[in-house]
């Protein structure tokens, strides 16, 4: 994962994490979107996994629409809050957003 962005870094892990496996594939991405969209029902094309981990030479900034739908997917709710709070839920310890502001997403 060539992402500079450390909060980016970290969910990428935690979504391989809970896929079970890394990505290093087209399969993979093309199997971890099927996977994604069985679960929460919110598609991401394996293109766009492709570019999130640097499978693919493009360096865009990630649309927050994108971070949401991977936050949702490892459980975490999706809001505009700052990273330090991302870890998995509890129900005594419920946490906010898993990515950094649109504003702190900086390459």
């Amino acid at each position: 994962m060539p992402n500079q962005i450390p909060e980016i870094a970290f969910l990428l892990k935690e979504v391989e994490r809970k896929y079970g496996r890394e990505v290093h594939t087209s399969t993979d991405f093309e199997s971890l979107s099927v996977v994604i969209e069985r679960e929460i029902n919110e598609y991401i094309s394996s293109a766009t996994l492709k570019r999130l981990w640097g499978y693919v030479s493009l360096k865009p900034v990630p649309r927050v629409a994108t971070l949401d739908v991977l936050c949702r997917f490892i459980g975490q709710p999706s809001s505009k809050a700052k990273m330090p709070s991302c870890r998995p839920m509890t129900a005594s310890a419920p946490r906010s957003s898993c990515w950094a502001t649109p504003s702190s997403l900086t390459i």
